[in-house]
C-alpha cells in the first residue's frame, strides 16, 4: 500500500512504493536568488492571522428600507459604525452593487430619477466619502459597493445538504 501523498508520484517516477514514500517527503529548495519566503511574507502572514481572529465579528453589511438604507460596519477599520443614507445618495449606493464607472452611474440615475437626479459633482462627492469611509473600493475607472445585504445570501451547496441530512434524521 502506498503512503498518502505517494499515489500521484507513482505514475510519474518509475521507483517502487518504498522508495517513492522516501521520497516525497524531501522536496524542499533553495531559491536561486537567495529568497525567504517566510520572511518577506511575515507580515502579510500576521495580517490575515489578525483578520481571521477578528472575522467572526467585523461585518459590513447593509438593510434596504424604503426610504432609507442603512450600512452597519463593525470591521476593525470602519471610520464609523453606522451610515444612513436616503434619496438620491441610497439609490446611487445601490447601484453601485455590480461596479460602475461615474458615467454609467449617471446615466442610471438619470434614468430613475429624471431631472432630480444627482449632479456629477455630487456623485463623485459620495463617491469620496463613500472611499474614505471603506464603504466602496475603486478598479480604475469603477466604484463597487463593500456593503453586503444578508437578506439576499445565497446558501452554499454543503449548507442545503446538512439541512437534508439533518431533516432526513429526525
Amino acid at each position: 500500500m502506498l503512503a498518502s501523498g505517494v499515489k500521484p508520484y507513482q505514475y510519474v517516477y518509475p521507483f517502487p512504493p518504498e522508495a517513492l514514500a522516501r521520497l516525497v517527503p524531501w522536496f524542499e529548495f533553495d531559491y536561486a536568488d537567495g529568497r525567504d519566503p517566510d520572511q518577506y511574507a511575515a507580515g502579510f502572514k500576521r495580517a490575515v492571522e489578525a483578520w481571521c481572529s477578528e472575522h467572526e465579528r467585523a461585518w459590513l453589511q447593509l438593510r434596504i428600507k424604503d426610504e432609507w438604507l442603512e450600512i452597519t460596519d463593525t470591521r476593525p477599520s470602519a471610520a464609523r459604525p453606522e451610515t444612513v443614507l436616503s434619496g438620491a445618495a441610497r439609490l446611487t449606493y445601490l447601484a453601485l452593487e455590480a461596479g460602475r464607472t461615474l458615467r454609467g452611474l449617471q446615466a442610471e440615475l438619470e434614468r430613475a430619477l429624471g431631472g432630480e437626479a444627482p449632479s456629477v459633482e455630487q456623485i463623485e462627492g459620495w463617491l469620496g466619502e463613500w472611499l474614505e469611509a471603506r464603504l466602496v473600493m475603486r478598479e480604475g475607472p469603477r466604484h463597487l459597493s463593500l456593503a453586503v445585504n444578508p437578506a439576499e445570501r445565497v446558501r452554499l451547496p454543503i449548507e442545503r445538504y446538512l439541512e437534508i441530512v439533518a431533516g432526513a434524521s429526525r
